[in-house]
């Protein structure tokens, strides 16, 4: 199989843990069967996120220097987290509808969420790899997640088809205890599983590093701070604002859904649908772009679209008007994604993609507490539109800096 195929089909498979377990589905489960409150529920799901995102911070560039070093390392840390993840993933079916579970379901949210994050750094650090040309990592990348969102399309309709919509549920499920819910958790580990097994494969290759110790501190250092700020340096800065920001978007987007438009399950798998058929889409052009011109343009035309898109839906009149707000996300957020993997790809050199994508995921995190408990928290005292509101000063925080980075023509 094609290494770029090969790549992309991990996408297909971490797509289900990431939209349906962390946004969509299990996430307002949580909220409104678990906690019985959709804004408390909301609050303690993106503080949870915010609590990972310091885990991870402190933690992914040293995982990162270690995958450099040696044999395979990279596509040892990925095999290892990718099936940690997985396998706690699916601990979720155990988490019934009382206020019992709240604790026990948000440590399996913590421990999945953390090793899904390492898996995507590892997965990440593998792009430069996984093109044939350099001038080509662009469309490897938005073909990357190109497939994730339109190869979820199937397992979404599955779950649509033959779990939450039918009356009786695959497996004689019983919905009076939402057996069919925490079911689906089992089918995303399964998913995940079944289309990482291509990448887990094709890429066990490589030889050992001459090296005899790991990076230092001093030595990451240096990727992000030489005699002052590198280029690398300056846009992890500002991609931790939007990451910040596309964080409450992915983990909090289902929630608002049904706290504020009274969302059904049935509708959220529906928008989940045409959304990823459009991020798909848009994701596929994105990474075309990214090639022939630039990728800061494709972000900040991203992050410009995003800020729109979030007034959109916090002054949406109706579900009518909401959807196509949604659309709006889909079609900037897959670009945005595609431009930031490929550029991050592009500046940091091949020898140090593991350390430099572990920083990578260090700027999604390092502050990622911030957006999440900002959110959860004028969330709680105030209303999901306020909270949600409030990430779009972390979109306008980012588009300043990035108008501020300078790329040479290698760029």
């Amino acid at each position: 199989m094609n290494k770029k195929y090969s790549y992309g089909l991990f996408d297909v498979g971490n797509s289900a843990y990431l939209i349906v377990t962390l946004s969509f589905v299990f996430a307002p489960y949580f909220a409104k069967e678990i906690v019985g409150d959709i804004q408390l529920g909301s609050a303690y799901w993106q503080w949870t996120s915010g609590a990972v995102g310091i885990l991870v911070a402190l933690t992914a560039p040293f995982i990162g220097s270690y995958a450099d070093h040696v044999a395979n390392g990279r596509i040892k840390v990925l095999i290892v987290s990718t099936v940690l993840t997985v396998l706690i993933n699916a601990l979720f079916w155990f988490s019934q509808a009382r206020d019992s579970f709240i604790v026990y379901t948000l440590l399996i949210f913590f421990l999945s969420s953390y090793f899904f994050e390492i898996s995507n750094a590892s997965y990440n650090s593998l792009l430069r790899d996984s093109s044939n040309k350099k001038d080509e990592i662009g469309r490897t990348s938005g073909l990357g997640y190109a497939l994730g969102y339109i190869g979820i399309v199937p397992f979404l309709l599955f779950i649509l088809l033959f779990i939450i919509k039918t009356d009786q549920p695959i497996l004689n499920l019983q919905k009076e205890n939402f057996e069919h819910i925490r079911f689906i958790a089992i089918l995303v580990s399964f998913w995940f599983f079944i289309f990482a097994i291509p990448m887990m494969t094709f890429f066990w290759k490589g030889k050992k590093s001459k090296k005899k110790k790991y990076t230092s501190i001093k030595d990451i250092k240096k990727i992000i701070w030489n005699n002052g700020l590198t280029t690398t340096g300056k846009f992890l800065i500002a991609r931790i604002f939007y990451a910040d920001a596309v964080i409450v978007m992915q983990t909090g987007g289902g929630v608002y859904a049904v706290g504020v438009h009274g969302l059904t399950p049935k509708e959220l798998i529906f928008i989940l649908i045409v959304g990823n058929l459009v991020a798909g889409a848009f994701a596929y052009i994105g990474g075309y772009l990214n090639d022939k011109y630039n990728s800061k343009t494709i972000i900040m035309w991203s992050i410009t679209a995003l800020v729109l898109a979030v007034f959109a839906i916090v002054f949406s009149p109706s579900k009518e008007f909401f959807f196509f707000s949604l659309l709006l996300v889909a079609s900037a957020i897959g670009p945005l994604q595609s431009a930031s993997r490929t550029l991050m790809s592009r500046i940091g050199p091949k020898n140090t993609q593991g350390k430099s994508f572990g920083l990578y995921a260090l700027s999604s995190k390092a502050t990622a507490f911030v957006g999440p408990f900002m959110a959860g928290t004028i969330t709680y005292y105030v209303s999901q539109q306020a909270g949600f509101a409030s990430i779009s000063i972390l979109f306008l925080v980012s588009l300043f800096m990035l108008s501020k980075l300078e790329l040479n023509d290698k760029n």
